[in-house]
């Protein structure tokens, strides 16, 4: 306890010194934290562009159709039956489940036409499951049986079309003849996901089985939970059913389906890390020129903690102590300068997108996105920054308790 009583008097015989180098790891700190909630904000904002409006938490489907699913096949539907759904269903964290048949398609309006997605769903399953209905800017939402269609505000401009007016989706059917069917917009949408604005037209399942020549089948059986976090567990529930039913159906979880959302928060979190070791190794310069101007002004002071029986590990102690204390204050300082910026964050958000939509392949929103906090990143970087601290000032401490006392005491 002497020692820290020590290390702490001689941190307040330097202010300004010691204040500057904890300014440096307190924005370090501060840009950490303050990146680390955007980035989680908008990650957990992706994550769920992708289950509520795009994939679900799961799906089942069959195994070859899930290998082909990028270009949208025909072959390869699924129906599941009633005895495999009710056992799905009965599980508690299961919300809901909707059919659904996603095909490629042409919007045409008689004049040109669009490569589009279309999604056959199932009205009130849907409604379950998804937030498509709630994201309507304008006009209502389908009605079973009838041909009609929702799509996204951005695509219906780009083919001069509104509420009301007549299309086309030009479809190649299951047999490979092209067919056309006839809709009317009854609403358009705009979500926080820009793949779906920008690329699917929604329709009533039984009108897209009817052209398509599939008949009852479809693509996929989307399942919503209580929560994302349930996935892994329900997933593999239901795998190990459905392998004990001997069927060639799978469930895939969201994960699978957003590999590139996860390899890009990891990337993320990698730049993070690399962003945060360069500006505290500007600090670790600070500080080991803290502690060897600290050893110089103080020669004779640490001669005579050696000649009073001070071992060189003391000392070495005490010189790193205060570069510790270095890194405790500028830690302190950087979470209360980073909380700010996270409340800010979360408070009133950022569109850090302005003036760049369209350019991401990705379900990123292009609204505004709030921080999320991270209380672990906060303890993570306080200890970070006090251990890296401590551990630059061992070396040049070690330098000057290792200086022979008479050397020491004989110092001008």
């Amino acid at each position: 306890m002497f020692l820290v009583k020590m290390a702490i008097r001689n941190l307040a015989r330097h202010k300004k010194r010691t204040i500057y180098t904890a300014i440096v790891i307190a924005v370090a700190i501060g840009f950490y934290v303050f990146a680390d909630a955007l980035v989680l904000g908008m990650m957990d904002s992706s994550y769920e562009n992708v289950t509520e409006f795009e994939f679900g938490h799961a799906q089942i489907t069959s195994q070859k159709y899930w290998e082909e699913r990028e270009v949208y096949p025909l072959e390869n539907l699924i129906k599941v039956d009633k005895k495999i759904h009710n056992q799905i269903i009965s599980r508690p964290e299961i919300v809901g489940t909707s059919p659904r048949l996603d095909f490629k398609a042409e919007l045409n309006d008689g004049q040109m036409g669009l490569p589009v997605i279309g999604r056959g769903i199932n009205i009130s399953n849907e409604k379950s499951i998804s937030k498509i209905d709630q994201a309507l800017i304008k006009g209502g939402f389908i009605n079973q049986g009838e041909p009609e269609a929702v799509m996204g505000q951005q695509l219906a401009n780009d083919m001069l079309l509104d509420v009301g007016d007549s299309f086309m989706l030009v479809v190649r059917t299951k047999e490979e003849t092209f067919n056309v069917i006839d809709l009317t917009i009854s609403g358009l949408f705009e979500t926080p996901n820009p793949q779906i604005n920008d690329n699917f037209v929604f329709i009533p399942i039984e009108i897209a089985q009817n052209a398509l020549g599939v008949g009852d089948n479809y693509s996929n059986l989307s399942i919503k939970l209580n929560n994302r976090s349930q996935t892994e567990d329900t997933t593999q529930y239901i795998n190990s059913f459905l392998k004990n039913e001997n069927t060639n159906y799978r469930a895939y979880s969201w994960e699978t389906a957003a590999e590139d959302l996860i390899k890009m928060q990891e990337y993320s979190d990698a730049m993070l890390y690399l962003m945060l070791g360069i500006i505290l190794l500007l600090a670790v310069v600070g500080i080991i020129n803290t502690v060897i101007l600290s050893v110089l002004e103080r020669f004779k002071e640490i001669g005579m903690m050696k000649a009073m029986g001070m071992q060189i590990k003391e000392i070495t102690f005490v010189l790193a102590l205060e570069a510790g204390g270095i890194g405790v204050l500028g830690g302190i300082f950087g979470c209360l300068l980073g909380g700010l910026g996270v409340y800010l964050l979360s408070t009133f958000g950022i569109n850090i997108y302005a003036g760049m939509e369209g350019e991401f392949n990705l379900p990123i929103s292009m609204a505004v996105i709030y921080g999320n906090w991270n209380y672990g990143a906060f303890i993570f970087v306080f200890t970070y920054s006090i251990i890296v601290s401590f551990i630059a000032g061992l070396f040049p401490a070690y330098w000057g308790a290792r200086i022979e006392p008479v050397e020491l005491l004989h110092h001008q």
